[in-house]
């Protein structure tokens, strides 16, 4: 039970590092990116458009589609994230091996 209670708590700081660095790669490195940017500022220009011709129930509709989809993403890049590590733990093994 000590070892379970363990390994959850390891798990969940190695999910809040996640976080943290991959909002630290937001910050450095995609904001600096021009078509980061451009991309960025045309999504929020359609999503103005959007909005300025839907009713306001289908807006709310659309929210919280937008919602679940922006879920989906972080889901989907914690996971690849959490997966390069490991990836990346593993290759180094096989390099460590091959020097020998």
């Amino acid at each position: 039970m000590e070892n379970k209670l363990r390994h959850n708590h390891i798990r969940s700081a190695f999910h809040q590092f996640m976080s943290i660095r991959m909002d630290e790669i937001g910050l450095s490195h995609l904001s600096s990116l021009q078509e980061y940017q451009s991309l960025m500022k045309e999504c929020t220009q359609l999503l103005e458009r959007i909005s300025k011709q839907v009713p306001a129930e289908i807006q709310e509709l659309f929210s919280t589609y937008e919602e679940k989809v922006t879920l989906i993403q972080g889901l989907a890049e914690s996971t690849m994230y959490e997966q390069g590590l490991k990836d990346g733990v593993q290759l180094h093994y096989i390099f460590e091996d091959i020097k020998l």
